[in-house]
């Protein structure tokens, strides 16, 4: 009985402990990508704010092409996320991804005006994370998993843009 006491009572505190750490790190994970393209903004406004198109140039999390299809609703699906346009205007597109926890995407099309035609193109992923010890440290490994990809999808998307 005595060993049972024990464990119970070094269980709890090692939660206390781990929820304590956890508490320092942020609530919210944002990870960020961008890349120069030189292209006319139409193209590529074309290709980042329709959902449709993004099958040409986006990648999975293993960095291999993804297996979209359409929603009803002008959606995309990706397995079981789902992705919604939520706001457009000419230079921003936000979206929300239907992951669990649920995700924000922003992608900005940055025109320099310069006379090389250079665009930036910025890729934003957004996720607030609850205070679950286990989901705060989760979230110290986003920028690995969702960097790699994001970075091949616009190298890609420049690559696509640029040929045309």
């Amino acid at each position: 009985m005595r060993f049972v006491k024990l464990a119970i009572i070094s269980v709890i505190v090692l939660f206390v402990i781990l929820t304590a750490i956890s508490s320092l790190l942020p609530s919210k994970v944002l990870v960020s990508r961008a890349i120069d393209i030189q292209a006319p903004v139409n193209t590529i406004r074309e290709q980042v704010f329709q959902l449709k198109n993004w099958q040409n140039w986006m990648t999975d999390a293993r960095g291999e092409k993804a297996a979209y299809q359409l929603t009803a609703n002008g959606g995309l699906s990706i397995g079981e996320t789902t992705i919604q346009k939520i706001s457009a205007n000419d230079s921003t597109l936000v979206s929300e991804w239907s992951a669990s926890p649920v995700m924000k995407a922003t992608f900005r099309i940055i025109d320099h005006h310069n006379a090389d035609s250079i665009i930036t193109v910025q890729w934003q992923m957004e996720q607030k994370v609850k205070w679950y010890p286990w989901q705060k440290f989760a979230s110290i490994t986003k920028d690995e998993i969702w960097g790699g990809s994001m970075e091949k999808s616009l190298d890609n998307l420049k690559k696509l843009v640029e040929a045309r």
